[in-house]
């Protein structure tokens, strides 16, 4: 594997890691898993490389098998929220139900689930996805329109078939409910050893060593993304915390974005200003 790393490095940026359009970076939570009853805060990160503009909607649905338990009757628009990120967050409450299981949920044939709380990011540049449109138009409960804005809801991923595939992107954030009492988890923090902002000239690259700080680093996952220029690779974990930026051949200013998983449930986003000169 560190040979397989080796190689993408030496060849270059991986097009995995070169955001586009928007896109969804990261939806944390913090607290990273919570009690039946308590509420966690959701900040999702969305990257607009083309300055157009993002509209956002999130809203709660746990899933266990038979739809969004959240969705109790009420007229739709009550459930979600519509969000106008600032400097590329916007952040919104989750709270946990006093009771994560649901009779009618599909049968697991006497295996025990892991709780949870679920919740959507649904982000679009402006104008390019009806379901905004539809919100505002504050449909009456029980309404076609009410019906239809519900069934988006409960399974937004059957509307993405519809849209565009450029400035528009939607994320699934679970977060665990932990047993009264359970040792909680936390989330991890990096940070670039170097700092930022980086500046690099058309042509050019530098390693990134990412500081990692958490009870157990080396079983952290990275991720690696950029509005500008390449990195690689496109993945490594807390065992080797480093990545290579590639300015590509454009100047101008970007972001590099670096995520980091614990596998439990807690992660965390480092958000990097970039600069390319001609």
């Amino acid at each position: 594997m560190m040979l397989a790393l080796f190689l993408v490095a030496c060849g270059g940026p991986a097009d995995v890691t070169v955001i586009h359009d928007v896109q969804v970076i990261h939806v944390g939570a913090e607290p990273p898993d919570v009690e039946p009853g308590q509420a966690t805060t959701l900040t999702a990160t969305i990257a607009d490389p083309l300055g157009g503009g993002v509209e956002v909607l999130a809203w709660a649905c746990t899933d266990l098998g038979a739809g969004c338990i959240e969705d109790t009757g009420q007229a739709a628009v009550d459930r979600v929220s519509l969000r106008i990120p600032v400097d590329e967050q916007v952040s919104f409450d989750l709270v946990a139900p006093a009771s994560v299981t649901d009779p009618d949920a599909t049968d697991t044939g006497g295996m025990p689930v892991d709780a949870f709380v679920g919740a959507w990011v649904f982000a679009c540049r402006p104008g390019i996805c009806p379901q905004f449109d539809l919100l505002r138009s504050d449909p009456a409960p029980g309404s076609g329109d009410d019906e239809a804005l519900r069934d988006f809801l409960a399974d937004p991923t059957a509307a993405l078939v519809d849209l565009p595939v450029d400035g528009v992107s939607l994320a699934r954030r679970r977060v665990r409910v932990r047993a009264p009492g359970e040792a909680p988890n936390g989330n991890p923090a990096l940070a670039l050893a170097d700092g930022d902002p980086l500046s690099l000239s058309v042509g050019g690259e530098t390693p990134l060593e990412v500081e990692l700080t958490d009870e157990t680093p080396e079983a952290l996952q990275l991720d690696g993304a950029t509005t500008i220029g390449g990195l690689a690779p496109a993945r490594t974990d807390g065992s080797s915390p480093r990545f290579t930026w590639f300015a590509g051949d454009t100047p101008g200013t970007g972001r590099i974005y670096i995520v980091a998983r614990d596998g439990l449930g807690g992660s965390a986003v480092l958000r990097a200003d970039v600069e390319v000169t001609p």
